[in-house]
């Protein structure tokens, strides 16, 4: 496993990002590197829905703890441009399972 060191962004998509290709380079190495990344959410600033779909395609796993919406920080609720919940892909309730499905991979 690896950590940051510094306090940038682990990984984001930029609103526009379809018009300015500012999407963090970090989301693919999430995809190759075996790691567990923990947050509370993500910037509210960002296209949360560009970001899990970047993501999904990559292959990165994602997950959230204790409830089925994608948590964001600084924000109450992530909505796609439609105005609806972003659903988080995968719900874990049990620290223990959150544990068991990181060693799967």
């Amino acid at each position: 496993m690896s950590a940051r060191s510094d306090r940038s962004p682990a990984a984001q998509v930029h609103r526009g990002a379809a018009e300015t290709f500012d999407v963090s380079a970090d989301l693919a190495e999430l995809g190759r590197t075996r790691i567990l990344v923990v947050c509370a959410g993500v910037k509210s600033v960002l296209d949360v829905p560009a970001t899990l779909e970047v993501l999904e395609t990559h292959g990165v796993g994602v997950a959230a703890y204790g409830c089925d919406e994608f948590p964001a920080f600084f924000a109450s609720h992530t909505t796609d441009a439609r105005g609806e919940p972003c659903r988080a892909p995968l719900r874990f309730d049990a620290v223990d399972d959150v544990a068991a499905r990181t060693a799967e991979r």
